[in-house]
């Protein structure tokens, strides 16, 4: 009687086996996705440092700093401003805390209400 699987067999399937696990293994710890965890992970600490110091101008008081996905993980700066100066100063005190990760910007321009001031 023949047995089930050959020596020969046995031998190409535990490769086969192996050579898949390794490629999971090395996929999960050095491909894309895990470089994009640990970006993100730098960007949601980056940005909870920042967040008070962002804060305390009052002209940036709806802006909110927080990871994303893009560029393989990056800070994510997001909210309205009113006018294009205040967008430039925000990128200078973001840029000057060297963020350790691409930074990207969702700024709407909102103008101001009649009769107020935002500063």
């Amino acid at each position: 009687m023949k047995p089930f699987i050959t020596p020969k067999g046995l031998r190409t399937i535990t490769l086969i086996a192996v050579g898949g696990i390794a490629f999971v293994l090395i996929t999960q710890y050095f491909g894309p996705s895990a470089s994009q965890g640990k970006n993100m992970a730098l960007a949601r600490a980056h940005a909870t440092r920042l967040q008070p110091q962002v804060r305390s101008d009052s002209r940036f008081g709806d802006i909110s700093l927080n990871a994303n996905t893009g560029d393989g993980g990056s800070l994510w700066v997001y909210g309205s401003l009113t006018s294009e100066q205040e967008s430039n100063d925000l990128r200078r005190v973001v840029e000057a805390s060297h963020p350790p990760v691409p930074v990207r910007y969702d700024i709407r321009m909102v103008p101001p209400e009649p009769g107020t001031t935002n500063h």
